[in-house]
Parts: C-alpha cells; structure tokens; sequence
C-alpha cells in the first residue's frame, strides 16, 4: 500500500478519514467504542465484518500519515478506539489535486470546505492539471465532526442527540451559524422551545434518521415580530412621501407592490401581526396614510376612538 493518503476519485474515503479523526479526537483522552464510530461515519460494506474491515483500513491510513490511534484488545461489539497523541489540527499532506477531492467530498457532506478551514487548490499548470505541489490542510478537530453531523441533521431533517451541559437533549435543528467571532451556533428545537446552543459544547452527538425531525421553524431570535402571525392576514394600501418611504418599509414590512404617485409612494404590503402592525402605523403618525382596504381602516377607527375615550382598543 501507498505511504501517501487516498488519491484522485477517493473524495468519499478522504472524507471518511475527517469524520473517524474527528470523532476520535472530540472524544480524547476517552475509549470510543469501534461499532459507535462504525455507525457515526456512515460505511456503507454489507454486513458488520465488512465495515470493521473498511474502518481497518481506514486506521491504517490514518496511522501512516503519523497519527497515534490505540485499541484496547477488546473484540467483537465490545472493541475499543482511542487518540493516544490529540492534536487540535488536523493537518495532513495533500497534494493539490487530492485537495480538490476533498473539498468536493465536504460538499457532498454538507459542510463548506471554506468555513472548514480547507485552502484552495494550488494555481493550474499551463496544462490546466492541479500543479503538484504539497498543500498543508488544517482543519479545527473540535468542530469538524460536529459541524458535519449537524448539517446532516438540518439538512435531512434528523432528530439530533447530544450531551450539553451535562444533560442529555433531543433536538430538531432550524439553523446554523457562525458568529462575527468565528464560534458555530445552533438554534434548535427542545421539547418545542427553540433555543440556541454553543456547538463546540456538545458531546455524545448522534443524528437519527432523515425525516425524524419535523420541519424546520423560522430562527426567532432574528425574526421581526412584525411577523408572527396574530389576526387574519390582510393586505394594506399605505401612502407615503418619498423621503419618508424607508423608515416606512423598516417598521411596516417590505411591500409586496410599489407605486410611484407625484410626491408620494403607494405601497401594498401583507400584514400577519394586525395589532402589532397599527401599533407601528401610530408611531409613524402623520408620515403614513392608510388608504386600505377598509376593514383595517375600520380597526384603525375604532381602535383610535377607544384610545381617545380611555378604552383599550382591539385586540
């Protein structure tokens, strides 16, 4: 066998090598059991012998390219792995053509080799061939497998088990992200309370099968309250003046139709917050008229006249 990593066409086992180093690595100083690992990385040999030979081989590799991986001489479902030496890069020597390989593979797994850390392939020959030239890769041990395995489960909508903060949690992810700090952050789901988690603290991570989440929900804490729905939806006529038109937009909601009037604009925008939405209409006082339809205009009225009298209004 080759002392050099998996080559040109081999996106897939290059692939397989991040998630076993990784899941071996965010596990460190612990025992990860062989099967667990087998189950997380996705071979896909029929038959359980021939996934253990394919991770076999997949350690192999490993181990040339100068990483410390231990067994504990366990067999059978009980064997046993472990990162001897934890690095917190995972660098490994590739040639620029395999590099291309592995930023394909990283794509087809739903991760972006960019925010991964992965360089581009070095500049082509006059041949229009990647040049040969070795390129050092660095990728952030810590995130890379659970980025991966979380994408996953946003993507393919998996129930997503972790430990955070030392409790177990099933969640159903809506979004990931990377902070201007460059921390991941994942908004999810759990016991349908939506909340954020800080990815570098999870651990035990484990995707379930595609569909077993339910849809993706709207990231609240970005959300503008403006649209949450309350009321019948309705669309309303509003006129502006021109130099009044963006602050309009930002507090009554992005128009789904403009028109251009001497002195003024019209807008026609779709309104799911009723009482939210003639709050800011009020605060905008007389830079805005509602031109319709009239059953707002009536809610408006009405609303107004209670205000005035010391009443509440509708709701």
């Amino acid at each position: 066998m080759s002392d050099r990593p998996p080559g040109r066409d081999q996106g897939e086992a290059l692939l397989r090598l991040v998630r076993v180093l990784t899941l071996l690595a965010n596990s460190a100083p612990q025992w990860v059991n062989r099967d667990y690992i087998i189950e997380s990385v996705g071979y896909r040999a029929a038959g359980m012998s021939n996934k253990r030979d394919e991770l076999r081989r997949d350690l192999t590799n490993l181990r040339r390219l100068g990483w410390r991986i231990d067994t504990d001489g366990s067999a059978g479902d009980q064997a046993r792995l472990r990162l001897a030496d934890q690095d917190p890069r995972l660098a490994t020597l590739l040639t620029a053509e395999q590099l291309t390989e592995l930023r394909r593979a990283a794509r087809a797994g739903g991760m972006d080799p960019d925010e991964l850390g992965l360089p581009k392939p070095s500049p082509t020959t006059s041949r229009g061939r990647p040049g040969d030239a070795d390129v050092r890769v660095s990728l952030r041990t810590s995130d890379a497998f659970l980025l991966e395995t979380t994408l996953h489960a946003l993507q393919h909508r998996c129930l997503l088990h972790v430990t955070y903060s030392d409790r177990e949690r099933v969640l159903e992810v809506d979004r990931v992200f990377q902070t201007s700090t460059g921390r991941w952050r994942v908004v999810a789901r759990q016991d349908g309370q939506q909340k954020q988690f800080r990815l570098d603290r999870f651990q035990a991570i484990r995707a379930d099968l595609p569909g077993t989440a339910g849809p993706m929900h709207p990231d609240l804490s970005t959300q503008d309250p403006l649209e949450y729905p309350d009321g019948e939806p309705i669309t309303a006529v509003v006129s502006v003046a021109k130099e009044h038109e963006r602050q309009a937009v930002r507090e009554l909601g992005r128009p789904l139709e403009r028109t251009e009037r001497p002195d003024v604009v019209e807008l026609r925008i779709r309104v799911v917050n009723r009482p939210l939405w003639r709050l800011r209409l009020y605060q905008l006082g007389e830079r805005v008229m509602l031109l319709g339809p009239d059953a707002l205009r009536d809610e408006v009225r009405d609303e107004l006249e209670a205000f005035a009298s010391g009443g509440t209004g509708k709701s």
